[in-house]
């Protein structure tokens, strides 16, 4: 077995309350990454509305 490989089969043991607990549910690396991806693309989109947001608000206050 790959070395690389003996780290994911543990990662079904692992305490979800940890900072990998998002790791707990994913059978494979392809999983864990789409997991990262996901969460990436979560955080970008709530980033770029707190800056539209913010830009909405800006306008309102010049008017």
């Amino acid at each position: 077995m790959d070395k690389n490989l003996e780290g994911f089969e543990n990662l079904e043991k692992c305490d979800p309350y940890s900072a990998f607990g998002v790791f707990c549910n994913a059978n494979s690396f392809i999983e864990g990454i789409i997991i990262i991806l996901g969460v990436a693309i979560l955080v970008a989109l709530s980033l770029w509305f707190v800056k539209k947001n913010q830009e909405m608000n800006q306008k309102e206050k010049e008017n």
